[in-house]
């Protein structure tokens, strides 16, 4: 099943890799930690997943780690005028219809919203009545810093976060596979802003499927095109679960209706996710070096992160 509370939790399957040899050991458990991971994004509204690490030995499946959700939480945020806290749902409680939009912005299967055993998916965003409507924070604004805190009966954690000014892109092309015929690359051209250092990330969506991230190589910082227009390419993202295969990997299909959502980031948003691919990287690597992701949280571990985002639409021909 693919991960269910973001990325941060595949992050734990990955780093708790079983054994093949059983080894009886008594080791003591480790102290839990919480992790975040929250975004906020122009035009859409702010949103925040809570859960407790796992110890290293304990055990791997998907339903323990669904059992790690916080949902008993206070979550606020703030800008420099207006406060709004932040209300606990369940996707389980969801009809069909919100579970889909809701699979969208959390970029997994509308089939495992529900998660295992119809535990579902626990998080945190704006209340769903007219209390919060005149609320500016309801919505994400671009160059706007936001503030998060969390209270539990166990953490207290706070961060911060700037929505960027708007990424923008210029426009998507593709070229076709050197062998495959079937198969393209998509690239875009994006206007780099001149006289300021600029950090992105990308999503694509594929006809119906939710955006995904890249798992590796989603981020890129403007150094070597400053204030340039420049090229480049976009993989095919899909889910962690999917089955690699080496020939398609990373390429559309002719036929495929693609958006990308390209996204300009602060400097930490981007610092997290670029040295947690690094460690991504590094898994299995006997000559890596081990990365630990840097954190913007203080009291817990994971990301609160700000997006300035722009989106383009390709149609591939038959």
């Amino acid at each position: 099943m693919q991960k269910l509370y973001g990325f941060l939790s595949l992050m734990i399957l990955i780093s708790l890799q079983a054994c093949e040899e059983d080894i009886s050991v008594d080791l003591p458990e480790s102290e839990q930690n919480l992790v975040v991971e929250g975004y906020v994004e122009n035009g859409a509204p702010p949103y925040v997943l809570l859960n407790q690490d796992a110890s290293y030995f304990s055990e791997t499946s998907l339903q323990k780690l669904q059992t790690l959700y916080v949902d008993s939480a206070d979550v606020t945020i703030s800008t420099q005028d207006d406060t709004l806290e932040l209300q606990r749902y369940n996707s389980k409680d969801f009809n069909a219809s919100q579970q889909k939009g809701l699979a969208n912005i959390l970029q997994v299967k509308p089939e495992d919203i529900t998660g295992a055993d119809g535990i579902g998916v626990t998080f945190y965003t704006i209340p769903i009545n007219d209390s919060v409507i005149n609320n500016p924070i309801t919505t994400g604004k671009l160059n706007q810093d936001y503030s998060l805190q969390v209270k539990t009966d166990q953490y207290e954690a706070t961060a911060s976060t700037r929505t960027p000014k708007q990424a923008k892109l210029d426009s998507l092309i593709f070229e076709p596979h050197p062998e495959i015929d079937s198969l393209v690359q998509v690239f875009i051209f994006v206007d780099d802003r001149a006289g300021e250092q600029n950090f992105y990330r990308y999503f694509t969506k594929r006809n119906d499927e939710p955006f995904y991230a890249p798992n590796l190589g989603s981020v890129a910082s403007d150094d070597p095109v400053q204030g340039a227009k420049f090229k480049f390419p976009i993989n095919r993202a899909q889910p962690a679960s999917a089955d690699f295969d080496e020939e398609t990997f990373g390429y559309f299909t002719r036929g495929d209706r693609v958006v990308v959502k390209f996204c300009a980031l602060p400097k930490a948003h981007y610092d997290f996710w670029g040295t947690l691919e690094e460690d991504l990287r590094n898994q299995g690597n006997p000559f890596g070096s081990p990365t630990q992701a840097r954190s913007n949280v203080n009291g817990a571990l994971g990301v609160w992160g700000g997006y300035g985002c722009d989106y383009d639409t390709l149609k591939i021909p038959q």
